[in-house]
């Protein structure tokens, strides 16, 4: 290269190179600047959807930018949450997902599509739709020891009813069984829609269902609660104690959503989407909105929030393999 074009790419280098140096860089601080598409891997008009469109509306409002919500339904969540693994990690593209999403799906099926914990950023928890144990009224059985008295009196003779293979109703009551002793037997149906009427018309004894479902029955006086799935007692039902306190020690399983990101989405933007979601969770709006549909808020920061997805991928993966059921 001659002298003169050399002097000639020095100023057209350091041109470049200070234009490079002043580009933007997305940051917490300007972010958000457009519209951020929220994935609910679920059906329009469906429960989850409904918890997603509260989660959206509210952060629209926090964040001072839309919130879209995007469905896609099918395969157990799986379809909606690769889309998400699709697009960049730059925070405009998150998902709402429910836990079995991130701590059961690589235990029941041989091709997931991806890893939990080695895929995702976890941004915030956001709600949990309380789980409990029910039996029907003629089941004489007015509390968990005395249920387990019972089942273990008539082993193989008592029924349990679940929506699918892989329902958190089915893994609750294979936890249920392997850590009380018993052996109420499982009893499949194709859906939610007829567990109901199955234990409400004296045909099952026994099912562990949600709020949204069996609250409504429990207060028509045709199904009775022996205890909540969760670590710590429901405020919808607050007088109900825990398996753990009603004679299993150490049981816990629950169903709740939370709010993700691909990996590598910038920290300071999950930390203010995380930030974002708790002020949303301690609107009276919010809170009301959850209540009205069974739900109750539950946020988690995403450390606590990893940490809660590693410990329970562990055990309802040890429940999935001791039940025997097999991946899909």
């Amino acid at each position: 290269m001659s002298i003169k074009k050399l002097a000639g790419s020095v100023p057209a280098a350091a041109a470049l190179a200070f234009t490079l140096a002043s580009a933007p860089v997305a940051t917490a601080q300007d972010y958000p600047s457009k519209a951020i598409e929220l994935m609910v891997p679920a059906g329009a008009g469906g429960s989850t959807d409904t918890l997603g469109r509260i989660l959206a509306d509210g952060l629209s409002k926090e964040l001072g930018q839309q919130v879209i919500v995007l469905n896609k339904n099918g395969a157990s969540g799986r379809i909606g949450t690769k889309e998400v693994l699709s697009k960049e990690a730059d925070g405009y593209t998150v998902e709402m997902v429910w836990s079995a999403i991130l701590t059961l799906n690589e235990s029941l099926f041989a091709e997931p599509g991806y890893n939990a914990v080695e895929d995702f950023d976890m941004i915030a928890g956001f709600a949990t739709v309380p789980n409990f144990l029910v039996v029907h009224p003629d089941v004489p059985a007015n509390s968990i020891e005395e249920l387990i008295a019972l089942a273990k009196s008539k082993p193989g003779e008592l029924n349990y009813a679940s929506s699918n293979p892989g329902s958190m109703s089915r893994l609750s009551m294979d936890l249920f069984n392997q850590m009380a002793g018993t052996d109420i037997v499982h009893v499949p149906f194709s859906g939610d829609a007829e567990v109901m009427p199955a234990i409400v018309g004296g045909h099952i004894e026994v099912t562990i269902t949600n709020t949204v479902a069996g609250l409504p029955m429990v207060q028509e006086g045709k199904l009775r609660p022996l205890a909540v799935t969760m670590a710590k007692r429901s405020v919808l039902l607050p007088d109900l104690p825990t398996m753990d306190e009603a004679g299993v020690p150490g049981y816990a399983t629950d169903l709740w959503y939370g709010l993700v990101a691909k990996k590598g989405t910038p920290e300071d933007i999950v930390n203010k989407l995380s930030a974002a979601v708790e002020a949303v969770l301690k609107t009276d709006e919010v809170q009301k909105a959850l209540a009205d549909r069974g739900a109750e808020p539950f946020y988690m920061a995403p450390g606590e929030m990893l940490e809660k997805v590693k410990k329970d991928r562990e055990t309802l993966g040890g429940v999935v393999k001791a039940a025997g059921i097999e991946k899909s």
